[in-house]
């Protein structure tokens, strides 16, 4: 062999081994396919069904406890560890074959597939006993299997999923709805009916399952464990057909689908949820005829909760509403300088702002403002988010957009509705009725007793605060602050310690303490906690409100002009009549 051809022989014997390397690479063929910038492409769902999959059935799969060993089903897969005792004990991992076999150490096979792990492991223990005597055996489980079931009707993402014997119907609906870029059904008029999904077993068994009434209330055994080969359907159903309607004093009102059966009780353990239900009293209950609906029947929840049986049975578009306690329970709180702060429970409209302060609150402490307090009440509905009841958007696939609108501002828009207020005016009115929620009170004289009781609401809240021995200066003034207060000194030797008052100062104020009345500043005698403010020339800090002013200003002008053009033109008519009326008549 010449040195050329030893060099090609090595070279081809390099490239071999190379690729022999590169073959034999384990899971070489499934790695994610890269793209032209170098980087593999995953898809992003396959992904999270991954992470979704391990969590449900891999090795770390939560449980809820330890394993009922008289409810669990043995099947294909589940792995039993079987130890056997002696000196040096030995601890054998064994798993139930395919086809549902049992295979003991020395001991035979038993059928495991289909019975109770209580059965089998029964069995198998007396069968090790007979090979294995004078010994310590214990059988378990030491991991669950894993197997496949099918889920069908309206969901995003039908099909087959993988599942645990410990875990539930509800645990596989939730991938299955994990895709949000897919809707459960094509007709935007239909939801998925999680009160009637439909569990169908191996062996043909059915079970209809009410899923929410398990949110509500964790009964389990509308959620139950799953098994092989389960199928798993969602219906769906038409909300303006087969709803029924619960409203009023419950944590969850709203619409429910219609299930089979429903009664009273059912509609309000899903609305109110346990312990819940046990806090109602009474609910309205209306049915729903193709008349028009019959009169309401008043029911009383705790002799419906002392025999269920006694319950109505509810059928499509009925309507439940929770009435309200007959003595409504409320709270207010009491802040500042009292002996023991902190929210108090009441009863509105009898529990007085004395009683309160004085039995519950301890009284004031020594360094309290009285006449400086204040207490608060909400005029207008806490200023959350609220969605309107109009649909103002549908998008093609959708089910619709809705408007969301702060509650306090639909408030005060019903208010203004039908009033002739401009712009400024609205914006004023708007300003003026979310900031002032105070309920006049002389504190001292509440104390006293020399003035009508002020009876509290759910939610005021009294506010005491400290005898700082200042009066606070502040608007066009150079050094706005609080002054220390002197008894000799008056208003304006006040606004000269804040450094006097600015070039485009014009009236001063003084706005006492407590009752927020102005007054002018000369003449007017100063108290602790009492404020001065300075005003100044008219002039805006924004070019936006500077802008608005003179459109204002331009469209008040405006309407003057037009209505002095109004006048002139009735004179003008009536000086044309009598004109006409006096040349006829001479003539």
């Amino acid at each position: 062999m010449t040195v050329d051809d030893a060099m090609r022989t090595a070279v081809v014997w390099g490239l071999l081994l190379l690729g022999g390397v590169v073959l034999a690479r384990p899971g070489a063929a499934q790695t994610p396919q890269e793209d032209l910038t170098g980087f593999r492409s995953v898809n992003p769902l396959e992904q999270m069904r991954q992470r979704m999959s391990l969590t449900a059935t891999g090795p770390g799969t939560p449980l809820e406890g330890a394993v009922d060993d008289t409810a669990y089903v043995v099947g294909p897969g589940d792995q039993f560890q079987i130890t056997i005792g002696g000196p040096q004990p030995v601890a054998l991992d064994v798993p139930v074959t395919a086809d549902g076999l049992l295979v003991l150490p020395e001991a035979g096979s038993l059928p495991a597939a289909g019975r109770t792990l209580a059965d089998v492991r029964t069995e198998a223990t007396e069968r090790l006993r007979q090979r294995y005597r004078n010994v310590d055996l214990s059988v378990a489980l030491a991991r669950p299997r894993e197997f496949y079931v099918h889920v069908t009707g309206a969901v995003p993402v039908p099909g087959r999923y993988p599942a645990a014997p410990v875990a539930r119907v509800a645990s596989v609906l939730e991938i299955a709805f994990a895709d949000t870029s897919q809707l459960p059904v094509a007709n935007p008029r239909f939801r998925p009916s999680l009160r009637n999904v439909v569990l169908q077993r191996r062996d043909g068994r059915q079970r209809s399952l009410d899923l929410r009434r398990y949110f509500a209330t964790g009964d389990t055994g509308h959620n139950p464990y799953l098994q092989d080969g389960d199928v798993i359907s969602v219906p769906a159903y038409d909300p303006t057909l087969a709803s029924v309607f619960v409203d009023g004093a419950v944590a969850f009102p709203g619409s429910y689908d219609y299930r089979e059966g429903d009664t009273v009780l059912d509609l309000l353990y899903l609305a109110a949820g346990d312990p819940g239900i046990h806090r109602l009293e009474r609910v309205r209950f209306t049915r729903h005829t193709p008349g028009g609906n019959t009169p309401g029947e008043l029911l009383d929840v705790p002799a419906l909760l002392a025999d269920p049986a006694s319950a109505p049975a509810v059928g499509p578009l009925d309507h439940l509403y929770v009435l309200p306690p007959r003595r409504e329970a409320g709270v207010a709180t009491i802040d500042g300088y009292v002996e023991f702060p902190g929210t108090y429970p009441i009863e509105p409209g009898r529990t007085t702002l004395r009683a309160l302060l004085t039995e519950q609150a301890g009284g004031l402490r020594p360094e309290a403002l009285a006449r400086g307090a204040y207490l608060e009440r909400r005029v207008l509905p806490a200023p959350r988010l609220e969605v309107t009841d109009r649909t103002t958007a549908r998008l093609p696939g959708a089910y619709g957009s809705v408007l969301a609108v702060r509650a306090d501002s639909i408030a005060i828009l019903r208010q203004m509705r039908l009033s002739d207020l401009d712009f400024l005016s609205r914006t004023y009115f708007a300003q003026e009725l979310r900031v002032q929620n105070r309920v006049p009170v002389d504190l001292d004289a509440v104390l006293r007793g020399d003035t009508e009781p002020i009876y509290l609401q759910h939610g005021d809240r009294l506010f005491v605060p400290r005898d700082e021995q200042t009066v606070f200066v502040f608007g066009h003034v150079n050094r706005p602050g609080y002054i220390p207060y002197r008894p000799d000194r008056r208003g304006e030797d006040y606004v000269r310690a804040a450094g006097g008052r600015g070039p485009l100062a014009t009236n001063a104020y003084v706005i006492k303490a407590g009752t927020n009345q102005f007054l002018p500043l000369a003449g007017t005698p100063l108290e602790s906690g009492d404020v001065i403010f300075v005003d100044r020339q008219d002039m805006a800090d924004s070019a936006n409100l500077q802008r608005l002013i003179l459109e204002e200003s331009r469209s008040r002008a405006d309407a003057r002009i037009r209505t002095a053009q109004t006048v002139l033109q009735l004179v003008a008519t009536a000086a044309t009549v009598v004109t006409t009326y006096l040349f006829v008549r001479n003539n």
